[in-house]
C-alpha cells in the first residue's frame, strides 16, 4: 500500500482558471481522491462529483466553497 505521495514536476490537468495534479490513490480508498490544485484569483468553477469524497486543505489564499447549496468561507 502506498502511503507517501510526492508532488510531480508537471500538472496533469489545466482548465478554466485551475491547474493541478491528480494522484493515484485507489490503494488507499475507492471513495476518495487526492489532488493538488492551483486556482487563479477570481476563479469561479463548479466541480460536481458523485463517485467519491473530497477533503480540501487550503494552503494559501482565501475564497469560498459552495457545498450542497451552502457557501463556506475559507
Amino acid at each position: 500500500m502506498k502511503h507517501i505521495f510526492k508532488l510531480p514536476n508537471e500538472y496533469t490537468f489545466e482548465k478554466e482558471g485551475i491547474k493541478g495534479t491528480n494522484f493515484e490513490s485507489k490503494d488507499l480508498s475507492d471513495e476518495a481522491k487526492f489532488a493538488v490544485i492551483e486556482a487563479e484569483t477570481g476563479h469561479k468553477n463548479k466541480i460536481r462529483e458523485n463517485k467519491c469524497s473530497f477533503f480540501y486543505y487550503i494552503l494559501q489564499g482565501e475564497g469560498n466553497f459552495e457545498i450542497n447549496g451552502k457557501t463556506e468561507e475559507c
